[in-house]
């Protein structure tokens, strides 16, 4: 009798203990890095008034967007996040690099901006009108009687013989 005490025990013990690992496990946070985060030695490799387009692009990576009314302004934005479990991601670190390009593609600036830097935009709330009418379910039903004829798609347009 003995041995099944022990051996009972030392099954609740495991489970304990593979309960609390994954306990552990599921509360470990999960680091993820978006976008193009550019690291200071990275983005020192590139050199204002000497690097083109295409060094830029070879060193740092393509841009994470570029300025749509002008191609000579690049965007490179990253951030770094953790997430623990089942809770909302917090952003641990957020870099925006503005570059500027001359006409000739040679870097003129590099910079980092920050939220400071950034403009609040007030959104509108108005809605766009649809065209058309109000109808509630009765009036749709109604005027869809006599828009479908009764030949099961037989129309008109039809060419005879087929």
């Amino acid at each position: 009798m003995p041995t099944e005490t022990m051996t009972l025990s030392s099954a609740k013990n495991l489970f304990i203990s593979l309960i609390v690992a994954f306990a552990a496990i599921g509360c470990t946070p999960t680091i993820a890095t978006r976008g193009n985060f550019l690291e200071d030695e990275r983005l020192a490799t590139v050199q204002q008034g000497v690097s083109t387009k295409d060094e830029v692009t070879k060193k740092l990576g393509s841009p994470t967007t570029v300025d749509p009314f002008d191609d000579k302004t690049w965007f490179y934005i990253g951030e770094k996040t953790s997430q623990t479990a089942f809770l909302d991601p917090k952003i641990d670190a957020r870099k925006v690099i503005v570059m500027k390009f001359d006409d000739q593609g040679i870097l003129q600036t590099a910079q980092q901006v920050d939220e400071k830097s950034g403009k609040e935009i007030d959104l509108v709330n108005k809605q766009t009108p649809t065209p058309g009418k109000d109808q509630n379910v009765f009036q749709q039903f109604l005027g869809n009687l006599g828009k479908f004829n009764s030949s099961g798609g037989q129309g008109q347009n039809q060419s005879p013989g087929r």
